[in-house]
């Protein structure tokens, strides 16, 4: 089964390794640079709507949000605190120097 790609943005506008783009779908993501490896979530916090992009990355890749610490894995969206609480995230990576995104990370039922 062939994966979809939509090229959003490019890899030069990584500002922190981070960027903002829109998806095909109108949704905004943060793309994430983190280990070498690109990563795509929603770009807001499900708890007050809060922009991700400022929060910090730990060295096992889980970002927290800035406004309440809620902490998201990069790899595939999910809290490491509550099996309950996610963000969407999607295939990511590059091509070209162009960052694309691909289908959604299907995340394992609790």
């Amino acid at each position: 089964m062939s994966q979809t790609r939509h090229f959003v943005g490019e890899v030069k506008d990584l500002v922190d390794d981070r960027l903002m783009v829109d998806a095909p779908d109108d949704e905004q993501l943060l793309i994430v640079r983190h280990g070498g490896r690109l990563f795509a979530i929603a770009a807001h916090c499900p708890h007050q709507f809060a922009p991700l992009i400022g929060g910090d990355v730990d060295e096992d890749g889980v970002l927290t949000c800035l406004l309440h610490e809620w902490r998201f894995r990069l790899s595939d969206g999910m809290s490491p605190d509550n099996d309950f609480i996610c963000v969407d995230a999607w295939q990511c990576g590059e091509e070209d120097g162009r960052i694309w995104i691909g289908d959604p990370i299907e995340r394992k039922s609790a």
